[in-house]
C-alpha cells in the first residue's frame, strides 16, 4: 500500500519474478505496477515546479527506475503463467490510466497486447481488450491530431485513386478481348 517504501526496495522484490510460483510472480507485478504509478507522478510534480523541472531529465534516477519498471511490465505480459499474463495486462492498464507509459513506448505495448488477443486463456485475451480500450481512451497522441489535415490528405488519396482506376479502367476492359482472339 506504500509505493514509496516499496521504492527503496524494488532491488530486493524484482528477483523474485523468477520465482517459480505464480502466485509471487504476480504479487511481484502488482507492486511494481504501484511503484511506476508513483514515480510517474513524482515525476510529473517535479516537471511542475519551476525549481525542479531541470532535474526532470531522461537520465535522471527516476527516469531511469520507471524505464526498467516499464521494461519488467512488458516482459510479464508473455510470462509462462496465464494468471501472471492477466495481472501484468491489468498492471499495464492502471499504468496507462495514470500516464505513467511514456509515447515511446506505445507502439511495442501494443504489439504485445496485439499477440495476447490470441492467447489460451481467457482471462488473457478479456485483459487484453480492456487494456487496449483503456490505450484507445488514454491515447497522448490524441491531442495532436488534427481532424482537418487527415480529412484533406484522404481526399486527395482519394482523388488519386479515382483517377489509376479511370485510367486502369480500359485497359482492363481491352485485355481479355486481346486473350479472346489469339
Amino acid at each position: 500500500r506504500a509505493p514509496a517504501v516499496l521504492l527503496a526496495h524494488v532491488a530486493t522484490v524484482a528477483p523474485q519474478l523468477a520465482s517459480d510460483s505464480y502466485t509471487v510472480r504476480s504479487g511481484v507485478v502488482h507492486a511494481l505496477s504501484l511503484v511506476l504509478v508513483h514515480v510517474s507522478s513524482q515525476r510529473r510534480e517535479l516537471a511542475a515546479q519551476p525549481a525542479t523541472a531541470s532535474l526532470v531529465t531522461a537520465s535522471s534516477p527516476l527516469a531511469l527506475t520507471a524505464h526498467s519498471l516499464l521494461s519488467i511490465l512488458l516482459e510479464r505480459i508473455l510470462d509462462s503463467s496465464s494468471y501472471t499474463r492477466t495481472r501484468a495486462l491489468q498492471a499495464w492498464v492502471r499504468c496507462v490510466e495514470a500516464r505513467a507509459v511514456p509515447p515511446s513506448l506505445w507502439r511495442p505495448l501494443a504489439h504485445a497486447v496485439a499477440g495476447r488477443l490470441r492467447d489460451k486463456a481467457a482471462m488473457v485475451r478479456k485483459n487484453a481488450l480492456v487494456l487496449l480500450r483503456a490505450m484507445a481512451a488514454f491515447n497522448p497522441f490524441a491531442p495532436s491530431l488534427d481532424r482537418a489535415t487527415h480529412a484533406a490528405h484522404a481526399n486527395t488519396i482519394e482523388t488519386r485513386l479515382a483517377a489509376f482506376e479511370a485510367t486502369a479502367a480500359p485497359e482492363d476492359a481491352a485485355a481479355p478481348l486481346e486473350g479472346a482472339e489469339g
